[in-house]
């Protein structure tokens, strides 16, 4: 009787350890789920894309200046304030550049505000 309780008792403390194990499981597999959904949709997109460059309907660099476009579209609606608050500084905040190669550093000062507007 008393062997029967033990392994009663041992069995049902296994038995929390493989719930919890399971329950984990199901987790990880209901995430890499959605994540494979996921590849699939954005496959599939390039995919069209991919077929639509090869068919005639664009080329490569045609696709890439379209990008660019809609990037400068994209920064331009931002105004200065935000796009400087995009890299951390303020209105009147000084930038630079240290470019170091072999033959020695270069400092420059960059002047956003003097700076052409291409």
């Amino acid at each position: 009787m008393t062997v029967f309780a033990l392994t009663l008792v041992l069995a049902c403390g296994a038995g929390a350890e493989i719930t919890a194990e399971r329950d984990a499981l199901k987790g990880q597999v209901v995430s890499l789920e959605g994540r494979i959904e996921r590849l699939e949709l954005e496959k599939a997109a390039l995919d069209a894309r991919v077929q639509k460059l090869r068919s005639g309907g664009g080329s490569v660099r045609q696709a890439a200046v379209d990008d660019r476009r809609k990037t400068m579209a994209a920064l331009d609606a931002m105004g200065p304030d935000a796009l400087l608050a995009r890299m951390d500084l303020k209105a009147g905040d000084k930038m630079g550049v240290t470019l170091e190669t072999s033959l020695g550093t270069i400092s420059c000062d960059l002047y956003p505000d003097k700076a052409p507007l291409t």
